[in-house]
């Protein structure tokens, strides 16, 4: 089994706690796995954002897929403000370390249904996600998870959906 890199809230801009699931329920053929950013789909359903999208982020999976057309489907709202904690990778699924380079540049998401929704640092048309801070090792040492913060132009919140 491919690991998953879970993509989990750091902050809530309004400083609320837990979760929203506003009745969202599952697109047909979804497989995403918890931690998963995901979208609203044309048919008002839940589905998983692909490597190629750029708006429209409704927020974080709570749980797997059922793969059941119109399951629920508990998602965490994303806001503008928020700060997530994100993987990040260079074009592939393999998770990518962190450099101080990586401060404040803006990102474009690479997703893929074993590994989950990542930040990818290769060349991207639309950035979605800016690094605002990073998640050191218990030696002070970089990882591959950063905090980052959406655009908030990407957010479903934020363009009306």
């Amino acid at each position: 089994m491919a690991a998953t890199y879970p993509v989990v809230m750091s902050k809530k801009a309004n400083g609320s706690v837990g979760w929203i699931s506003q009745k969202t329920v599952e697109a047909a053929g979804q497989s995403y796995k918890a931690g998963s950013l995901v979208k609203v789909a044309a048919s008002g359903a839940v589905t998983i954002i692909t490597t190629a999208d750029a708006t429209a982020i409704l927020g974080i999976a709570i749980q797997d897929a059922t793969g059941v057309t119109g399951a629920v489907a508990p998602v965490e709202i994303l806001e503008s403000g928020d700060v997530i904690e994100i993987t990040l990778c260079n074009n592939s699924a393999t998770p990518a370390t962190a450099a101080l380079t990586d401060l404040f540049k803006k990102y474009r998401l690479y997703s893929a249904a074993a590994s989950g929704t990542q930040l990818d640092q290769s060349t991207g048309t639309v950035a979605v996600a800016q690094v605002v801070s990073f998640v050191l090792d218990s030696n002070g040492a970089f990882t591959s998870r950063v905090l980052a913060k959406p655009i908030a132009t990407t957010l479903a919140t934020e363009v009306g959906l």
